[in-house]
C-alpha cells in the first residue's frame, strides 16, 4: 500500500547498508574467515524473506531493504572472498571459469523462471520458495562447510 515514489525512495537504504557491510564484512572475514560473512548473508536473507511477507507498511519496507542490504554486502565480499579462499592458487583460473559456467546460466534462468511463477502462483509462491532453499543453504553451510582457511589444501603437485 505504500507509494512507489517511497518504495524507490526507501530503497536507497538497500545500498547504503551494502556498503557498510561490504567494510564491516571485509574486516571481519580478513581478521576471523569470511565463513562468518556468508552466514550472515545467508540469515539476512531468510529475514529479508520473512519480512517480505508478514511486515506491511513503512517500517517492514525499510527493514526489507536494509537487510536486503547486509544479503549483497556479503554476497559481494564474503562470498567472493570465500570462493578464492576455497582453492588451491594453481587451480583459481579453472575453478573461477567452471564456477561462471556453471552459475552463469543460473542467474540468467532462475530470476526469469521466478517471475513465470509469479505470475502462475503469485510472489508469496516464490518468497516462500526462496525462503525454503535460503534455510536449506544455511544449514548447509553450518553444518557441512568448513572456513577453508583451517583446511589442509594440497596444491595441483601434491604439495
Amino acid at each position: 500500500g505504500l507509494d512507489e515514489a517511497l518504495i524507490v525512495t526507501c530503497s536507497a537504504l538497500e545500498l547504503l547498508v551494502m556498503a557498510g557491510c561490504n567494510l564491516l564484512l571485509g574486516w571481519l572475514g580478513d581478521r576471523y574467515g569470511h565463513r562468518l560473512g556468508v552466514m550472515i548473508g545467508i540469515i539476512s536473507q531468510v529475514l529479508t524473506l520473512v519480512a517480505m511477507l508478514t511486515l506491511p507498511g513503512l517500517a517492514g519496507c525499510l527493514l526489507v531493504f536494509a537487510l536486503a542490504g547486509v544479503q549483497m554486502g556479503a554476497a559481494g565480499v564474503s562470498n567472493w572472498n570465500f570462493m578464492v579462499e576455497s582453492c588451491p592458487h594453481s587451480n583459481r583460473s579453472a575453478h573461477f571459469t567452471v564456477g561462471n559456467v556453471v552459475l552463469s546460466p543460473i542467474c540468467v534462468v532462475a530470476p526469469l523462471a521466478a517471475g513465470a511463477l509469479v505470475e502462475m502462483r503469485g510472489l508469496p509462491t516464490v518468497v516462500w520458495g526462496s525462503f525454503g532453499v535460503s534455510v536449506v543453504a544455511a544449514l548447509w553451510l553450518l553444518l557441512k562447510v568448513r572456513e577453508p582457511r583451517t583446511l589442509k589444501v594440497f596444491d595441483a603437485g601434491g604439495k
